[in-house]
């Protein structure tokens, strides 16, 4: 389960998003479609441009950010010997839920 604070720009509308996440393997030949108005296309990017994209890019919004770095750390792409800050990154992307009230 990866965790996400996010905020507006003021900081207000504070929000704490949980993503669990898997994989799904396809065959080589499988080209996925565009059916559901989600999305306008699917491309396939090699962990090379995904890496760049999560550290400099704005093509991709910041979930996403999140499941793509979880993917190349769990992958072998991002290791503690390309990424200084790996531990950190590790442990900011697991942080327990937060509970800003107690249900009764």
């Amino acid at each position: 389960c990866l965790s996400q604070m996010t905020s507006k720009l003021d900081c207000s509308c504070l929000k704490q998003s949980l993503y669990y996440c898997w994989d799904l393997e396809v065959d080589s030949n499988f080209v996925p479609r565009a059916v559901d108005g989600e999305v306008a296309q699917f491309q396939l990017w090699d962990p090379t441009v995904l890496m760049e994209d999560i550290q400099n890019g704005n093509r991709l919004r910041p979930a996403m950010r999140l499941v793509v770095a979880d993917f190349l750390i769990r992958h072998g792409c991002i290791t503690p010997d390309n990424e200084p800050d790996y531990t950190s990154i590790q442990s900011a992307m697991h942080q327990e839920r937060i509970l800003l009230w107690r249900p009764s």
